[in-house]
């Protein structure tokens, strides 16, 4: 069923897309990816640390168990082991969150709230987002915050520069 699915998203070339399995249980899909990825790399001429780079930072999982999160991680880290034996001391984190990819936040109807705040739960730490209530509930400017916020990250931007950039922009809600 996992292989179907892969060749149903028509994808020609896995080292050039992303991959989020909101819903990854123990990880079939992703470990299916990592598979397509490490051939494709291999054919590429791509060395082991780019390759293992390139998982850490581009197949993502979430789940909503926390078994099933641990599950995920350990059989990515097998399904990646092979590229850590080749690259000793190399510091990762397994990209498995434990998230529900499902909640959306609404507003509290017994008190006007003027922040939102989401949970995602990870090894290295649990992050709290908290979004302005009219930002959460703005879905295009919401979007183009996270898609300023993606670019700026991907650049390295330290944390000064993004909170000028997101404000000249006129969003104006980091504080």
């Amino acid at each position: 069923m996992v292989e179907v699915t892969l060749d149903r998203i028509n994808v020609k070339n896995f080292l050039t897309q992303r991959f989020l399995d909101p819903t990854c249980g123990s990880a079939s899909f992703l470990l299916a990816l990592i598979r397509k990825i490490k051939i494709q790399a291999t054919d590429d001429g791509w060395g082991d640390l780019e390759v293992l780079k390139h998982i850490i930072n581009n197949v993502w999982g979430f789940d909503l168990n926390p078994l099933a999160v641990q599950t995920a991680r350990v059989n990515i880290l097998i399904a990646i082991s092979d590229l850590l034996d080749n690259n000793k001391g190399t510091d990762i984190e397994i990209p498995i969150l434990l998230a529900d990819a499902v909640y959306s936040p609404a507003r509290n109807p017994k008190k006007d709230e003027l922040i939102v705040s989401y949970k995602i739960g990870s090894e290295v730490a649990d992050l709290e987002i908290l979004l302005p209530s009219e930002l959460a509930f703005d879905r295009s400017r919401l979007d183009s915050v996270f898609l300023l916020m993606d670019n700026l990250v991907s650049k390295s931007t330290q944390w000064r520069e993004t909170e000028k950039k997101i404000n000249t922009k006129k969003i104006n809600y980091i504080q």
